[in-house]
This record gives structure tokens, sequence and C-alpha cells, in this order.
């Protein structure tokens, strides 16, 4: 039985396709689930925070799946937006752990360390 709102099919065919290595097929995907998941914080079915921070974790982690792909590539402006990219959304996952968990929770500790690594 589907999903009402599609995104859990999404997420799997998230996965599917990074491990194809289809990246940008991925990211778009991965920008609806993330649009999903913010549209049902207020309209049913509804959805928790948490589920939206795990969404702006997995676009940046595609994002950053497809930086290791540019990593031979001399379009630095290119690398530089996707990065800027990846680290946003990580931030903004921590953000909303952090207000959800508590700031010493190891689960947001551990978002903060991961957006952290991103901007070094």
């Amino acid at each position: 039985m589907p999903s009402e709102t599609g995104a859990f099919e999404k997420q799997k065919k998230i996965v599917l396709l990074r491990k194809c290595r289809n990246y940008i097929r991925a990211l778009t995907l991965s920008r609806e689930v993330l649009n999903i998941k913010v549209h049902h914080l207020t309209v049913g079915p509804l959805t928790s925070t948490l589920d939206v921070a795990q969404a702006h974790e997995t676009v940046a982690g595609v994002l950053d799946d497809i930086l290791h792909q540019l990593v031979s590539s001399t379009d630095e402006e290119l690398k530089a937006k996707y990065k800027d990219e990846s680290a946003s959304h990580y931030l903004i996952a921590y953000e909303i752990k952090r207000d959800e968990l508590d700031t010493y929770n190891p689960v947001t500790m551990e978002a903060w360390r991961v957006y952290q690594d991103r901007i070094a």
C-alpha cells in the first residue's frame, strides 16, 4: 500500500539512485521529499520536525555525493556552491534537532559534528 504523501516511496528510490550514482535525479527527489515533509508539518497527514531534519540531511548527503564526483573538476565555483548548500542543509538539520532534542543530546551533538566537518 503506497504512503499517503508518496514521500516513503521517493525515499526508497533515492537510496537506489544513489547506489547507481544517479545523483542529479536523487537530488531532485530528495528536494521533493523535503518539500513534502515541510508541507506536512501543518497539513495532514502530519509529520514531525525530526522528519524534516532527516530530509535536510538526505539533501545534504546527495550534495556531498555530487561533490565527490567533482573532486577532479576545475570548476571551483560549482564545487563551492554544492559545498555551501550541503553545509546549509546540515546546519538546518542541526538546528531542528537542537530545538527538539536539546543541545547536549547525542543525536544533536552528532549533527553538529557533521556540520562542522562540512565547513572545515
